[in-house]
């Protein structure tokens, strides 16, 4: 009983924790738009290209390097900040950035690799049933 009253304790202070965050950020920064934008399209090329692995790969790369970037680019936010924000939202701690560009970035990448887990399933079942059916047509000859 002890451990659920924990688990409620915790999930209400992330709820609260979230909300802060949230009502801390002008949402309407012309900068933020275009990272929305930019995730937005992104997205929407992953969606149109599930079925061209080598385009998949290639936005991995892309995606996983630009999360290898995200400290160094919170690093140049942090000096530079003034010169496109209306406020300095890279922390030492990177959280802004890991929210809301490296956050949108790993749920993009989780998509190809579901995609990638789901054609190699399709590509085994097929295999399998052309194995059996060669198998029958062998028996039968």
């Amino acid at each position: 009983d002890d451990q659920l009253l924990n688990i409620s304790h915790i999930l209400q202070e992330l709820v609260k924790d979230s909300s802060a965050f949230v009502q801390s950020v002008d949402w309407h920064e012309p900068w933020i738009l275009a990272l929305f934008a930019m995730h937005l399209l992104m997205f929407i090329f992953i969606l149109v290209t599930l079925h061209l692995p080598v385009l998949q790969f290639i936005n991995l790369i892309v995606l996983g390097t630009g999360i290898l970037l995200a400290e160094t680019l919170n690093n140049l936010g942090r000096k530079h900040w003034h010169d496109f924000a209306n406020a300095n939202y890279f922390t030492q701690n990177g959280s802004f950035i890991s929210v809301v560009y490296s956050g949108p970035m790993l749920c993009m990448i989780s998509v190809i690799c579901l995609n990638y887990f789901y054609n190699s399933f399709n590509l085994m079942v097929e295999l399998k049933a052309a194995q059996l059916k060669k198998e029958v047509l062998k028996k039968n000859e």
